[in-house]
């Protein structure tokens, strides 16, 4: 009777116990995947922010939706790539975390600039980054306010039914094949810094994700622009570090350097891609704007 009843106490404790555990488990994988979607803002309210730097007419719109990428050099100015280049001297850099199946799949460091988040690895008021930021701003204005409507003929009327969305934080990736020894000496990486072929948004389905992934990857499911500043001066051939864009139909592909003042839009969700090992220092600015309901 006593170990009856000590057993129904048990129960009593521990079931409230797994169940907050359960429920705070859920909680922080939702968060995880909705935070950059409660901090975004949507692109029609962000005229203003940075000047414009292209004029995204009928055609350029066109070869955007049936390309699926757009390539426009000296989208900045040399001034502009210095001025970025000198602030990034301050950003602290973290290891990226990605993984798939157990194995590495990007060898790249990352920092986040954001204007609202005030996390340590978060660094503000940086004049040069700022500016690039400002500007990713002011070209979702653009894109928001052009002709296009969306990749391909079966994006279309789903695209015109959404708004693009601008989530307030801007990555900046670090490729650098120099990594440094326990005894703080330094040698070169003979594989290169490298991110192995993906796509930056979600498709995978709540069967193959399970509970706890498909609530983790709630922003990641609604990237739709991928959009990239490349701030390299000088970059030649031998540096490697292309990034490879894969023919969503075909076995093709194409390969774009990573040149200074470089702007690189593509579908996060169509176009895979890598970028290929890089054996210089490689900097690279990214947003990805959301298609919401």
């Amino acid at each position: 009777m006593m170990n009856l009843k000590h057993s129904i106490s048990l129960d009593k404790v521990v079931m409230p116990i797994v169940g907050f555990t359960c429920s705070w488990t859920f909680y922080s994988a939702y968060k995880e995947g909705t935070e950059p979607l409660l901090k975004q803002t949507p692109a029609s309210e962000l005229e203003g922010s940075g000047e414009r730097r292209i004029e995204l007419t009928p055609a350029i719109c066109r070869r955007l939706e049936n390309q699926g990428y757009l390539v426009i050099d000296n989208f900045l100015t040399p001034v502009e790539v210095d001025d970025a280049l000198t602030s990034i001297k301050s950003l602290k850099f973290h290891p990226s975390q990605n993984e798939k199946d157990g194995n590495q799949v990007r060898n790249d460091t990352v920092s986040f600039h954001s204007k609202t988040d005030d996390q340590c690895n978060v660094v503000r008021n940086h004049d040069g980054v700022s500016h690039i930021h400002n500007i990713f701003h002011r070209l979702s204005y653009d894109i928001n306010n052009s002709s296009f409507n969306g990749f391909d003929n079966e994006d279309e009327e789903n695209y015109k039914k959404s708004w693009l969305g601008v989530p307030s934080t801007m990555q900046v990736a670090m490729y650098d094949s120099i990594k440094k020894n326990e005894d703080e000496s330094q040698k070169a990486d003979e594989e290169g810094a490298y991110y192995e072929a993906h796509y930056d948004a979600c498709s995978d389905d709540f069967s193959s994700l399970g509970v706890i992934g498909w609530l983790k990857s709630l922003y990641l499911r609604k990237r739709y622009i991928t959009c990239i500043i490349y701030l390299n001066p000088n970059w030649v051939c031998e540096d490697g570090g292309r990034l490879r864009m894969f023919q969503p139909t075909t076995d093709e592909y194409i390969d774009i350097e990573p040149k200074a003042g470089r702007l690189v839009l593509f579908s996060s969700v169509k176009m895979m891609h890598a970028v290929l090992p890089s054996f210089s220092k490689r900097l690279a600015c990214t947003v990805w704007f959301t298609i919401n309901k």
